[in-house]
């Protein structure tokens, strides 16, 4: 629910951007739809690492409350970011305690 809050948080920011230049009185160039969601995946992945870290959900688990429909994808965009399995980061978290 936070993440779907602050989608639309930075989609009405960019509306209202677009409002501004469209009636002249703003002249900067606009945020872009793709580094907003840029950045929301990043945070949700950095949210994903810091839950994994605690040891106490499974990887799917993790991946549902971010809000990955699919545990593949979680994986796969988990891998990209931190080069390690999500999977094998929490056995890592889970040995060090």
């Amino acid at each position: 629910m936070y993440l779907e809050g602050k989608v639309l948080e930075l989609l009405a920011l960019l509306l209202g951007q677009e409002a501004e230049i469209q009636m002249g009185s703003r002249t900067q160039k606009p945020l872009k739809p793709k580094p907003l969601f840029a950045y929301l995946h990043d945070y949700r992945l950095e949210q994903a690492h810091q839950l994994l870290e605690t040891g106490e959900m499974k990887v799917s688990e993790v991946g549902q409350k971010i809000g990955f429909a699919s545990r593949n994808h979680f994986a796969a965009a988990f891998r990209k970011k931190f080069g390690i399995n999500p999977k094998q980061y929490l056995m890592q978290c889970k040995h060090s305690f």
